[in-house]
Order: C-alpha cells, then sequence, then structure tokens
C-alpha cells in the first residue's frame, strides 16, 4: 500500500520520473485524486490495527477484530484499485524496487493483464522481466489417487486446499512445487491451466509415462512468469518405502530474465522421505545417492559456458530448492546446523561451487518447515492435525523438521566482469495459514502438511545484456557420467535417466500417455496388499 500511493504521487508529477509517463486521459484527474485520498487514509487505519494486535498480543487481551477486518477489507480493495489504475494507464513501474510490503502483499501487475494505451509497447519488457522476481517452492501434498488405508487420515481435502492455493499465485513470477501428482489426476493440468490466466505462462511438469518402473510420477511443476529458454528432467533409482513407487528425480529449466539475458538456471527436487526413526540411516543413505546422481545431472545442465580452456563450465546463477527430506536442525528446539545438513552442504560445494541457504542466512536458524508445534502453557501441541500423520509428533526425531531449503550458487564470471546480475534479496517462511475467521468453515487450518519456502531476487541490469543478441542453446551429447541429453525447442523436454536413455515429452499426457495412466490404474489394486505391508503408521513428509 505503501508503494501504491508513492508510485501514484510519483507519476502524477510529484516526483520527476526517472522515465517518460505518458500523459493520462482527459476526465481521469478526479478519479487520480479520489483514489489518492483513499489510499491516505487508509494507509493510517491499517499501521493503525497492527499497532492494536501488537499491543493487545503484548497485554495479552482480546482483539477487536471487526476493526481490523474492516480496514483490511478497505486496504486490499485500494491495493486492486490501485494497480489496475497504474497498469491501465501504461504507467511504467519497472524502476521502482517494491517495499517489503508491497513484495508479499501486492499481486505482479501482469495478473490483472497487459496494459491499455499507446505505452504498451514500452511496458512489454517491464511485464515480462520483472526487476525482482518473487519466488516460492513449496510441497503442496496432492498425493494421487490411492487407497483410503494409505492416506494420514481420513481426507487429504485436496480440492479445498488447491483452491485456495490459486488464489496467491499472482504473487509469484517462479513458482516451484513438489508433490503435484498428474497420475490418475487432471488437478495439475487444472493448476497449469488457472497458472497461465494469472500469467504463469510457461511450465515444466514431471513425465506420467513412468511405467514399468514406477506407478505414480514423480509430482514435480515449474510454473514461470519469465520464458523457459530450456528444460529437461532427471529420474532417481527406485526408493525404499512408498517411495519405491513414485518416480522421484529433479526438474531443470534455464529461466530468461531479460530480453538477451541474464539467465537463471533453476532446479527443483524431492529427496527420499524418513518414515521411521528406524529405517533413517537407509533413507539417509538413499538421500545421498539421489544427491550424487543430482549434482552430475546439474553440472551437465549448467556448464553452458565454454572456459579459456575450452571446457564448459557454469556462467549463470543456479537455484535448488525442494523438499530435500533431510532435517536441517540439530534439535527440536535448535536450528543449528545438524550433520547431515553439513554432509549435504560440503557435497553442494565441491560439485556445484559455492553455496548460501538462502532461508538460512535471513533467519538466522533452520526454522521449521514440517510437524511444526507450539506451547500451549505447559503443553506442546501440534500446529496442524488434518493433513500430518498423527504417529510423526510422537516422536522427537520426525516432529519440528526444516525440510524444505532454497540454495542459490551465485554467478561465476570466468575472467569477466566481476558485476551478478541476479542478486539474492529476500527469504523467508510462508506457512500459508487459513484464516477461519474470514474463511468459515474451512477444513483445513492451513493449505499443506508442509510450509513453503518464499523468497526475491533482484535483477541487475546491464548495458552488455541490452546490446547483446540472445545465445544459441549448445548441443548436448552422451556425457562422462552417462547422460545422454539433446538440445530440444518448443514444449519438447529432454529426460535423463541414470541407464543414459532419452526421453522426449511433448509437454502433455497426449492420447497415448492417457492410455498407459489407465493401464497403470489397474496395477494399483494390485500394489495394495504389497503397500499395506509399509503404509500402516507411516508419515509422508
Amino acid at each position: 500500500m505503501t508503494s501504491n500511493c508513492w508510485i501514484i504521487n510519483h507519476c502524477l508529477g510529484h516526483r520527476t520520473c526517472q522515465r517518460t509517463t505518458p500523459a493520462l486521459p482527459n476526465g481521469r484527474l478526479g478519479t487520480e485524486d479520489s483514489l489518492r485520498e483513499q489510499l491516505e487514509t487508509v494507509l493510517p487505519q491499517l499501521l493503525e490495527c497492527k499497532l492494536q494486535i501488537q499491543d493487545s498480543s503484548a497485554r495479552q487481551q482480546p482483539l477487536e477484530v471487526d476493526s481490523c477486518r474492516e480496514a483490511l477489507a478497505s486496504a486490499r480493495s485500494c491495493q486492486q484499485m490501485a494497480w489496475k489504475f497504474l497498469t491501465s494507464n501504461g504507467i511504467d513501474l519497472s524502476h521502482v524496487v517494491p517495499t517489503k510490503f508491497a513484495e508479499e502483499m501486492l499481486p505482479h501487475p501482469a495478473a490483472f493483464g497487459p496494459p491499455s494505451g499507446p505505452s504498451l509497447a514500452e511496458s512489454i519488457s517491464a511485464e515480462v522481466f520483472p526487476p525482482v522476481m518473487r519466488l516460492l517452492s513449496y510441497n503442496l501434498f496432492l498425493r494421487a489417487p490411492a487407497p483410503q488405508f494409505t492416506h494420514n487420515n481420513e481426507d487429504d481435502r485436496k480440492d479445498e486446499r488447491l483452491c485456495r492455493f490459486v488464489e496467491h499465485l499472482a504473487r509469484y513470477d517462479l513458482i516451484c512445487l513438489q508433490e503435484v501428482f498428474g497420475a490418475f489426476s487432471q488437478r495439475r493440468e487444472w493448476l497449469i491451466h488457472v497458472a497461465q490466466r494469472f500469467g504463469l505462462k510457461d511450465s515444466h511438469r514431471s513425465s506420467t509415462n513412468v511405467r514399468p518402473r514406477f506407478i505414480v510420477d514423480g509430482g514435480l511443476l515449474i510454473l514461470s512468469r519469465l520464458p523457459i529458454v530450456y528444460k529437461s528432467q532427471l529420474t532417481f533409482d527406485p526408493g525404499m518405502h512408498l517411495d519405491r513407487f513414485s518416480a522421484k528425480g529433479a526438474l531443470y529449466a534455464k529461466v530468461q530474465c531479460g530480453p538477451t539475458g541474464p539467465f537463471l538456471h533453476v532446479c527443483t527436487t524431492h529427496l527420499q522421505s524418513t518414515y521411521s526413526e528406524d529405517s533413517a540411516p537407509f533413507a539417509q543413505a538413499t538421500r545421498h545417492k539421489q544427491l550424487q546422481s543430482l549434482v552430475h545431472f546439474l553440472k551437465e545442465q549448467t556448464n553452458d559456458h565454454i572456459s579459456d580452456n575450452g571446457a564448459f563450465v557454469r556462467r549463470w546463477p543456479l537455484l535448488l530448492c525442494g523438499t530435500l527430506n533431510f532435517n536441517g536442525r540439530r534439535g527440536l528446539m535448535d536450528g543449528g546446523h545438524s550433520a547431515e545438513y553439513r554432509a549435504v552442504l560440503q557435497l553442494l560445494k565441491e560439485q556445484l561451487g559455492e553455496v548460501r541457504d538462502l532461508l538460512f542466512d535471513v533467519a538466522g536458524c533452520h526454522p521449521v518447515t514440517y510437524a511444526d508445534t507450539r506451547l500451549t502453557g505447559s503443553q506442546e501441541v501440534p500446529v496442524e492435525r488434518v493433513l500430518t500423520n498423527a504417529s510423526v509428533y510422537k516422536s522427537n526425531t520426525l516432529k519440528r523438521q526444516c525440510l524444505d531449503y532454497m540454495f542459490f550458487f551465485p554467478y561465476q564470471p570466468h575472467g569477466e566482469s566481476t558485476h551478478e546480475p541476479v542478486v539474492p534479496a529476500t527469504c523467508q517462511i510462508q506457512k500459508f495459514a487459513v484464516d477461519r475467521s474470514q474463511d468459515v468453515g474451512a477444513p483445513v487450518t492451513q493449505l499443506s502438511d508442509h510450509y513453503g519456502v518464499e523468497g526475491s531476487l533482484a535483477i541487475i541490469e546491464s548495458p552488455a545484456y541490452l546490446t547483446a543478441e540472445r545465445p544459441e542453446q549448445r548441443s548436448r551429447i552422451t556425457d562422462s557420467q552417462g547422460y545422454k541429453l539433446a538440445s530440444v525447442s518448443g514444449e519438447e523436454t529432454a529426460t535423463a535417466q541414470p541407464d543414459g536413455q532419452v526421453q522426449l515429452d511433448s509437454g502433455g499426457d497426449g492420447v497415448a500417455e492417457e492410455a498407459a495412466r489407465q493401464e497403470a490404474a489397474a496395477e494399483v489394486e494390485a500394489a495394495a496388499d504389497e503397500v499395506e505391508a509399509v503404509a500402516d503408521a507411516e508419515p509422508t513428509p
């Protein structure tokens, strides 16, 4: 809201614009003044409510909910009016750096559609390539349909949670999701369709053509407002327990952040889960093998620059995020580094170079992302009860874990300019809690059994990018690790597997894949007996 008021004053002549702002149509002056007055009235009310909430919390007094609810509703209404006003008049916002409030609360301007007026061509670059890229990594817990006995509780409430989640899509430019399975369900396709309406027009998803090795796909999905110029995926060897039925792996995408650069390598993954305290050592060993496959895969995908000695090296920064399923916390109440976290970080540094844990760097500890609890007097109670397996909260090893991460590997100039084109800005936990005072009758208190990790990256323009030609993708051949890859274009995707086989996925399920899905459905019932042996009382982090 602060940004809206400042931008309107800025663009109406109270300050000098850094770029030429088109003259607004006649007859709009009354609308401008009215909108400015509303913003200047609503902002103090909103700040006053914040002070009341803080004061009531400190004094442990009941909160006057009605006044706060009215102020919040007015603020949201003005917020949408301001963005519609600015974008409909083609006002250039590319030079405006969002405040923390704007970054958390305001939808992306492209969510309201393209601006109209003579400045359309001038504003296309600002819409497609925002100066601040807002990110989200989230385990959405949309598992494939399965027999009732495999559920954590009576009902996962998939449809109700998914419908509430799409309301947040407009806030992000790049979304990496885990546990969004495409097998036996159309929910993932529906989510991709809705995301396109919010401007997240490019996507990359796990292939559902995984038989006969697996029953369901890897459940990974990348949604991007920015163009994806290359995409590929990796499938791990079968894991253990229930994970062995899922084609777990990683999705890779090279994202274009400017008209001719810079670029950002993006990878999301979902590693082996720990289902019990007894199986923890075996799960850790499986994750280690998966990480070794992952770093070899990423080196091949991201080494797209030729060094002085003729070798392929990574130049552009890399973002690795997802549910890595190792607990970074040292203990229940200790957010320091665990032994497995230190081993993983060492492996990443040795194989991929300098790495920054964005969430830890900002928070100063590893915050809880799964099976969170809170203290009520002298009693510890679960924060979420509907989706999370109740047995998890009985184990000091499985509850209060940090399983979700956002790792950033910086730009590597290799003797060129040290100018960093992509710079980490913010990172924090996003709980996606459901406010039952406004969402009356909601069947859940949060949208998943995990918390999300959201962050932002500042895209720094360079004159070299503005004058350069768009680079071509290099050809990819079989490398020393046996990953056989090929250059692809359009919606095709190169799939790398440990045996070196290549699979091109057109991006959609297709008729053949639909037939395979129906055939695989018959195997679910046959596999039920085998699943039942390991499903009892097993949590699914």
